[in-house]
């Protein structure tokens, strides 16, 4: 009796357990088939999901993947070679909050993440379509990063996407569908670039924080009931969009921030002696006055000078203003050249001079300082066998006797233009022994 018991009750616990484990957790195989030449595997111990192979998977029914409803599937990772993602692949996944898609895949199927947990989520740049419903109800979804090339967002294919506060749409999209983002309650702004041309009925219906919508471009189409209970309050859009005033019209509560064509007119330079403005900037469209100008002071002139004409005593400077070129000139006497001059002495050895000509360096005979100008030497009088060049080098001419010789040279500083020329004379004493 009491094994039987036993045995009873330990049938009762194995079925209670079973009652809170949901069958869908378990209920595909650990591999498997997506595609001709696409399979699966499941780790258990990681929850993780990992797909590959070459080529599209299969499209499935609305609950006819081998995915459907279950809990057990966090993190998938598609490799590299898969091109697509199959219809419903995911739908009723709750439990997927991570998914790995290569740059091989360029569609994601009708449905493929329908009601799954999905947090975050980056496209590659080979996406060009998403199908309707896709991503629908995805309620932790916060980012999702539309690719250029896509040109539709599908039926529903980001309702009830409650986590949504952003959602750039990239410039090649030209159809909004309807009910596409309905219901993302977190969503506070849209913009539409200048490629949408059409936004069909409740496209932002029941988004509880949306208040702005941007629309770039003039020519768009809405249907009716686009922002059904959502609370939208402006609308910017170009000063020229008749379609947004239309709207506008039939829908006087919502208010219209004009964007305009921004031009520049009237503007007054400034000059060296007169001040001047910026310029207004205009709508090109509608004439708007949008920024007056500011004024300028006038910034004075800036003169550069440089001498233009010299005498024997003076100069004249020219004063050219950078600005404005106006110029006028300016008279000054020249300065007065510093040279300065001191003599010295030098021994020749007798014993040389019998056999050839001794030559005495300029500087070993006259030290010359502060000379403004070209500097020029002649022999003003002194012994006829001794000479001067007119660089100041002297020669002892071969044959002259023992004895103490004083040379008088002349030194000539020629001056510059704003010196004075200067004639000094220096007597040197050269030795012979």
């Amino acid at each position: 009796m009491k094994r039987t018991l036993s045995i009873l009750l330990s049938l009762i616990m194995i079925v209670s357990a079973l009652s809170f484990t949901p069958l869908s957790a378990f209920a595909f195989a650990n591999s498997g088939k997506l595609g001709d030449n696409v399979n699966y595997n499941y780790d258990f111990a990681t929850k993780t999901l990992t797909i590959s192979g070459n080529g599209d998977m299969y499209d499935f029914e609305y609950t006819g993947s081998p995915f459907y409803d279950t809990t057990s599937i966090v993190y998938v990772n598609i490799k590299s070679g898969v091109t697509n993602i199959g219809n419903y692949l995911f739908c009723n996944c709750s439990s997927v909050s991570s998914v790995d898609i290569p740059e091989t895949v360029t569609s994601i199927g009708e449905g493929a993440f329908h009601s799954t947990g999905i947090e975050r989520t980056s496209l590659p740049a080979s996406v060009q379509s998403i199908g309707d419903y896709a991503y629908w109800n995805c309620q932790q979804l916060a980012y999702i990063n539309i690719p250029y090339g896509v040109a539709t967002i599908g039926v529903r294919t980001f309702s009830d996407c409650k986590s949504i506060t952003y959602f750039p749409i990239p410039s090649s999209v030209t159809t909004i569908d309807s009910y596409a983002l309905a219901g993302c309650s977190k969503l506070r702004s849209i913009s539409l670039p200048s490629s949408v041309t059409t936004v069909e009925n409740n496209a932002f219906g029941w988004c509880d924080k949306l208040e702005t919508i941007t629309i770039y471009g003039n020519n768009i189409t809405m249907g009716e009931d686009v922002f059904i209970y959502t609370p939208l309050e402006y609308i910017e859009a170009y000063c020229d969009n008749q379609f947004v005033a239309d709207y506008i019209a039939k829908n006087p509560d919502i208010q219209w921030n004009e964007m305009h064509y921004s031009i520049e007119r009237d503007a007054v330079p400034a000059t060296c002696t007169s001040s001047g403005r910026s310029a207004d900037i205009y709508c090109s469209k509608c004439g708007e006055l949008l920024e007056s100008g500011e004024f300028i002071e006038a910034y004075g002139h800036n003169y550069k000078s440089k001498v233009t004409k010299t005498t024997s005593k003076t100069y004249t400077r020219t004063y050219t203003c950078t600005f404005c070129g106006k110029s006028y000139k300016k008279t000054f006497n020249k300065k007065k050249n510093t040279m300065t001059l001191k003599a010295k002495t030098k021994t020749v050895k007798y014993s040389t001079l019998r056999k050839k000509n001794v030559s005495i360096a300029r500087k070993d005979a006259v030290a010359v300082s502060d000379a403004k100008g070209d500097v020029t030497y002649s022999k003003s009088s002194g012994n006829s066998r001794i000479t001067v060049s007119k660089s100041g080098k002297i020669t002892v001419k071969k044959g002259l006797k023992k004895g103490t010789y004083k040379v008088k040279i002349k030194v000539r500083a020629a001056g510059t233009k704003t010196y004075l020329a200067k004639t000094k004379t220096v007597t040197v004493t050269i030795k012979v022994k």
